[in-house]
């Protein structure tokens, strides 16, 4: 729908999802560095991040599945945790 009101905007779409890559590429990096990746490859890493950050997995727990705010905090944190082998809080 975007696209078609702003043709222009699939351009800064995409940069603003390679921004969001080379953040997530960053934080995985840190992650391997503090032996977190639990045997994911760096890309895989920031994948997953970036599916954890992501306001598309925020709204499909918020908006679609009906979550309270303090759900989907457990859940993306529950997701983190599983797959980073995080310290705990």
């Amino acid at each position: 729908a975007v696209l078609e009101l702003e043709p222009g905007a699939i351009e800064l779409i995409d940069d603003q999802r390679r921004d969001q890559r080379s953040g997530m590429e960053l934080l995985a990096k840190g992650l391997k560095k503090a032996g977190r990746l639990n045997g994911l490859s760096l890309d895989e890493a920031a994948s997953a991040l970036h599916v954890i950050t992501s306001v598309e997995t925020f709204m499909e727990l918020r908006r679609n599945a009906g979550l309270s705010l303090p759900a989907v905090t457990r859940v993306l944190l529950a997701m983190a945790n599983e797959l980073f082998d995080l310290p705990a809080a």
